[in-house]
Formats: structure tokens, C-alpha cells, sequence
């Protein structure tokens, strides 16, 4: 990437994007002041650029960025790549332009070695970041299929692409990413072997792109479908999900505090408690409070990446809650869940209200348990609340236990068939 002239907006992709540093540190870097990098983000201009000594810093801290680091800067609104536009003219051959309009069957052909900038890598990270959010209030189910599809044409595209090198990386991390919450929408919808499937295919993105902060994200949704699986009796490993976390906190070891540090800890915890290792369970549970309480006080959340947003204290309560009752203390774990429904997303406060229930369930307590599931069907049903229902497989399956215990008249057990076996009907509306 060239700079002729370092405005605010390059000068603040630089350090927010790039280099992902407060004023402080890339102050620091460069041997200025913070006020200085202040004036240069508030009132550097193409008429009034950057100049002198203070711009050849900006330019030495350009050329020493990563690969990686250097696509998240030519990805920040309103930078331009200045050679990739001059080659090849930004805005020609979307990657996701098709995706919504194709089917499996034709996304081998919806792609011909067509060129891409960054405008088009762009389109792409919208996309993604726009369907993850969307699973969020809605549940994989939904989404799957057409994450699906729209990862299969985004790796054809890739795969014979014309693009500079600059470009590529940021391509294949784009499309890493896409692979990546595809694998979380297929687990969510409870198709497994997809899931994996995409994960693979995440991790040979992260490989091709450099992109470490990938890898450790598709890491920690590996740990996590492992453990899932475990705790269903389905075959998962939570040794191996042990070893895959291993491999996040090595990559992630040199990076600032953030939530980061607080998601691999807790999914250690949560493998610990898989393998009955309540003494591990509890130093990495304890490292994770400690991993958050520093995100929290020094991690602005505007720098924190989109998937990385949901890492607060109720995410790691419903994650504790959990881990207890595998290691058989259920009523510690009904003593979290006050907290682990607080303050999430609709998504994820249907699935931790789900285990509530679940645990409930298991402590005997049936009217409890059909109490704590009643908003989790009425979510799962779209009753009453104006908003699209949620299609969570994987959360259902949570409250299949009270299924087995609930009585005819509670009409529990009708309502969870329903959801079970949904009219297609319904699901393509």
C-alpha cells in the first residue's frame, strides 16, 4: 500500500486498524507526543497533510506492518488502496455480488479469474459481519444455507483470483473469517460434519493469509463444538479440545489484554470440567474473571473485533454454570444463572435460559425446569414478541432432558416436538 499524503483517516487506520494500539502506545512508537497524534487524527487533510519529520515515522511504521496488519488498514473506511486502484480499478467483480442469488450447483461456475480490490474484500467482511450479527437474534438454522453457499462461491473466487499479493491476504482472511462463522451457523443448526468441514476450511485460510487472530477464533469454535459434543455423549474430545486451546493461547500470549485471553481461559475451564479436573476447572475459571475484569478496564470495545464482543460477564457466567454441573455441583451452577441472563444477546440468553432449565431438570425440580424453558420456547415459536422466531437447534437439544421427565398435561412435550420437526414451511418464510 502506498501513501502519498497521511490524513486523519489514514493516520487513525494506521493505529486503530492496523497496529490495534491506544494513542499511548503508538505514540510511543513513534516518538511523538500524544497531543501530536491527536492534531494529525482531528485535523490532517489532503490539502494539509501530515508532513516533515512526523509523516517519514508514519511511513517507517507502514513499512514495518505485517501482511495482515497492513490488509486491516487498506479494509478501514474510507482508505483506499492507491496502487490496487490504479491497477485494477476498485469495485469490478464483487466477491459476494452472486451469493445471494446462487445455489450450490452454479457457484462453480459464477466465477472466472475475475479481478478483485479491496472494495470487493470489503463487500465481504460486511457480508460477514452482517450475517453473524443476524445470528445473533435469529439462530443458525436460518442462516446456514446461505452462509453456505455464499462461502462456496467466495472460495471458488478466491482460488482464481487476479489480485495483488496485498489483496490475496486480505482475501483469504475475508473469506477465513466467512468460513468461520459458517462453521458456528452449521454447529448452531446442529450439522456437525459441516461444521467441521468449515473449520478446516478456516484454518487453511488463516495458513494462506498469516492471519493469526483467525486461527485462534476458529480454535476456540473447535474447543468449543468438542465440548458440546462431549457433554451430549456424541463423540466430542475434550482432550482434544484441551489441545486446541493450547495452540490459541500460544498464538495469543503476546497480545494486550483483551477479551481474547478471557474466551480461551474459559473454554479451558470448560474442558477441565469435561475430564473432571475441578482443580484445573478452577485456575483457569479464576484466570478468566482476571482475563475479562483487564479487557473490560482497558480493551475499548470499538477495538475489539466483532465476534469478540459477546465476552462479558454473563457469557463467562452461563460458561461457568455449565462446567459445575459437569462436574456434578448443580446447585453452584443455578446460582450462576441469574447473572449468565443478564444483558446478552436474544440468541445467546434463549440458549442460557435453556441450560437453566436444563439444570433445573437435572436437581429434580420439573416445575422449575418448565418454568425457566417457557421463554425460551416462546422465543423458539416467534410468540407474541413482533420478532422473527429463533431456529437454534443446538439450543433445543438443551432442553431435550425435561422432554423425557415432563408430563402430558404440561404440553411441554408437544410444543418441543413441533420445534423439533418445524414445518418447512415455516422455515423458508
Amino acid at each position: 500500500m502506498i501513501v502519498s499524503k497521511w490524513t486523519a483517516a489514514h493516520v487513525f487506520a494506521l493505529r486503530e486498524y492496523a497496529l490495534r494500539e491506544e494513542k499511548v502506545e503508538f505514540a510511543k512508537r513513534l516518538g511523538f507526543t500524544v497531543d501530536a497524534v491527536t492534531k494529525w487524527e482531528r485535523s490532517a487533510t489532503l490539502e494539509r497533510p501530515v508532513r516533515g519529520e512526523s509523516a517519514r515515522a508514519l511511513d517507517t511504521a507502514l513499512e514495518m506492518l505485517t501482511p495482515t496488519q497492513l490488509a486491516r488498514m487498506c479494509l478501514a473506511p474510507g482508505i483506499e488502496d492507491e496502487v490496487n486502484r490504479r491497477q485494477f480499478g476498485f469495485g469490478t467483480a464483487a466477491i459476494v455480488g452472486a451469493t445471494l442469488v446462487v445455489d450450490s450447483a452454479t457457484a462453480q461456475a459464477s466465477v472466472s479469474g475475475q479481478r478483485i480490490g479491496f472494495d470487493d474484500v470489503r463487500a465481504l467482511v460486511d457480508y460477514t459481519e452482517a450475517i453473524e450479527q443476524r445470528d445473533q437474534r435469529e439462530g443458525g438454522a436460518f442462516l446456514v444455507d446461505e452462509a453456505r453457499i455464499a462461502l462456496a462461491v467466495a472460495r471458488q473466487q478466491l482460488d482464481v483470483a487476479i489480485c495483488d499479493p496485498i489483496t490475496g491476504t486480505a482475501a483469504a482472511s475475508a473469506v477465513g473469517n466467512l468460513a468461520t462463522i459458517t462453521g458456528f451457523l452449521a454447529y448452531d443448526a446442529d450439522d456437525q460434519d459441516l461444521a467441521r468441514e468449515c473449520y478446516s476450511a478456516a484454518m487453511d485460510l488463516a495458513s494462506r493469509s498469516g492471519d493469526d487472530e483467525l486461527t485462534v477464533h476458529t480454535l476456540c469454535n473447535r474447543a468449543t463444538q468438542e465440548i458440546t459434543l462431549s457433554r451430549e455423549g456424541r463423540g466430542g474430545n475434550p482432550y482434544l479440545a484441551l489441545q486446541n486451546i493450547a495452540r490459541a493461547e500460544h498464538l495469543a500470549g503476546g497480545w494486550r489484554p483483551g477479551r481474547i485471553h478471557a474466551l480461551i481461559r474459559v473454554r479451558a475451564a470448560q474442558a477441565h470440567a469435561r475430564i473432571g479436573d475441578a482443580d484445573g476447572f478452577r485456575i483457569a475459571m479464576d484466570d478468566a474473571h482476571r482475563a475479562l475484569d483487564a479487557a473490560l478496564n482497558t480493551e475499548l470495545i470499538t477495538h475489539c473485533p466483532r465476534w469478540l464482543r459477546f465476552v462479558d460477564p454473563a457469557e463467562l457466567a452461563g460458561h461457568e454454570a455449565r462446567a459445575y454441573s459437569d462436574l456434578g455441583d448443580h446447585r453452584a451452577a443455578l446460582n450462576l444463572y441469574e447473572t449468565a441472563l443478564q444483558g446478552q444477546g436474544r440468541r445467546n440468553t434463549a440458549n442460557a435460559a435453556a441450560w437453566h432449565a436444563n439444570t433445573r431438570a437435572a436437581v429434580g425440580d420439573l416445575q422449575g425446569a418448565l418454568e425457566a424453558a417457557e421463554p425460551v420456547l416462546l422465543a423458539m415459536e416467534g410468540s407474541g414478541s413482533g420478532r422473527p422466531a429463533i431456529r437454534s437447534p443446538r439450543t433445543l437439544r438443551v432442553l431435550a432432558p425435561i422432554r423425557q421427565i415432563a408430563g402430558a398435561g404440561d404440553g411441554f412435550i408437544d410444543r418441543y416436538n413441533k420445534l423439533d420437526k418445524p414445518d418447512k414451511k415455516a422455515l423458508s418464510a
